[in-house]
Order: C-alpha cells, then sequence, then structure tokens
C-alpha cells in the first residue's frame, strides 16, 4: 500500500504530460493550417499570374493610331523615306544596303525597307 500515493503522484504527472502535449499538438494543428491556407493563397496567386496574358499592341494598330488619331499622313511618311534621291541610289546601288537621307538612314532587304536609322 505503501506505493499507491507514489504511482498516484506518477499518474498525475503523466496525466499533466500528456494534457500538456495535447494543448502543444492543437496548437501544432492550428499553425499547420494557417500554414497550409498561407500555401495555398500563394499558389493560387501564382496560378492566376501565371495565366495572365501581357497585353500586346501590333505594328498595325500603331500604324493606324498613328493615321487615325493622330492625322499623320502615310504617304508623306513614305515619301519622306523613299526621297527621289534615296530611291535614285536603290536604282544604282540594288534593293539590299543602307541608304543616306537628310537626317536618317534608310535600311533596305530585298527592295523592303525594313528600319530606319537616326543620324
Amino acid at each position: 500500500m505503501k506505493d499507491v500515493p507514489k504511482l498516484k503522484a506518477r499518474l498525475s504527472k503523466a496525466q499533466t504530460e500528456a494534457e500538456l502535449l495535447k494543448a502543444e499538438l492543437t496548437q501544432k494543428q492550428h499553425a499547420y493550417q494557417s500554414a497550409r491556407e498561407l500555401v495555398k493563397k500563394f499558389e493560387t496567386a501564382l496560378e492566376n499570374l501565371s495565366k495572365r496574358k501581357d497585353i500586346t499592341i501590333s505594328d498595325h494598330a500603331r500604324l493606324r493610331f498613328l493615321e487615325r488619331v493622330d492625322h499623320i499622313n502615310l504617304e508623306v511618311l513614305e515619301s519622306r523615306i523613299l526621297s527621289p534621291e534615296v530611291v535614285k541610289l536603290i536604282e544604282q546601288l540594288g534593293g539590299t544596303g543602307v541608304y543616306p537621307s537628310y537626317d536618317f538612314k534608310v535600311v533596305l532587304k530585298n527592295y523592303t525597307v525594313v528600319t530606319i536609322i537616326a543620324i
């Protein structure tokens, strides 16, 4: 019978430890749930960002904007790019090359103007 008080003390201590572990376990489960919700939130945000497309403007739309909104006369623009002097050089030297104009250079490839270089 002498062992009964010792066993009761050990039982009480074990019960207290079990309750503390249970409380820690509950706390860890809540922390785990919060972490999982945060992970889900980031995954969803990342998925939404990867689905989103960047909006682009085609060269055709840019050209039509300049023509129709800014009222730039494209025929005047073309005649400035292909001035009589530049056309004469192209006729003499061929349809591929870099030809100087007044304040820019005209770059042609196979008789097509591919770019303009500012001087």
